[in-house]
């Protein structure tokens, strides 16, 4: 009798695994997330706050949602070439010391990895605008920027250590706090901005630029 009581009660509140609406699994035991091949989009909020630590997204993918990965305790991330668009604080609030960028990938959404252990990152060709926020606050100390990227925005790396940044002649937009709070003592940057430097770069004075023409 208590046996059976027992054997109820953790089934209903001991999930040991939970398949979401979107065919997703997800393993409380082993704190893995396992999305099936196949999956095209991973929904908004799909899995947040799932205090989860891995997981491995398919070659299929091509968006995944905002806050889909939101609040959990994912180390590493691989965005596989098939993704086109990562949403807004998609991986926001996680533990991610390492993100591999795929080739594909054209926009970064707001705040899309904010508040990680991020210590380098590399933003291939294909990212066309990172938005707000999209890095701020982690522990940067190495950022490249392909080569087409156009708009970068509102503390987009705002609160990282950084020490220098190139940005690519492809950038015609870039929101004065955009390097906020960092450690900037050397900038790489489109002649263009000449004038604009003292209001993009708070710390401008402590700055050496060298202008790409």
């Amino acid at each position: 009798m208590y046996k059976n009581k027992y054997l109820k009660y953790k089934a209903k509140y001991l999930k040991l695994k939970e398949e979401l609406e979107g065919g997703g699994l997800v393993d409380y035991m082993s704190g893995n997330i396992t999305i099936p091949n196949g999956t095209k989009e991973i929904k908004d909020n799909e899995y947040y706050r799932k205090n989860k630590i891995s997981v491995t997204i398919p070659n299929s993918v091509t968006k995944i949602g905002k806050r889909a990965f939101m609040n959990n305790k994912l180390t590493n991330v691989i965005i596989p070439d098939s993704v086109i668009e990562i949403g807004e604080n998609a991986f926001n609030t996680n533990e991610l010391t390492n993100v591999t960028l795929g080739k594909n990938v054209k926009i970064i959404g707001s705040s899309a990895f904010s508040n990680n252990k991020l210590t380098n990152i590399i933003i291939p060709n294909s990212v066309t605008l990172i938005y707000d926020f999209a890095f701020s606050n982690n522990q940067l100390t190495n950022v490249t920027i392909g080569n087409s990227v156009t708009a970068i925005g509102e503390q987009a790396f705002s609160y990282n250590p950084l020490t220098s940044i190139v940005i690519p002649k492809s950038v015609t937009n870039i929101v004065s706090s955009a390097f906020s709070f960092t450690k900037l003592r050397k900038v790489t940057i489109p002649r263009k901005f000449q004038s604009e430097v003292r209001n993009i770069f708070i710390n401008y004075r402590n700055i050496q630029f060298t202008y790409l023409d």
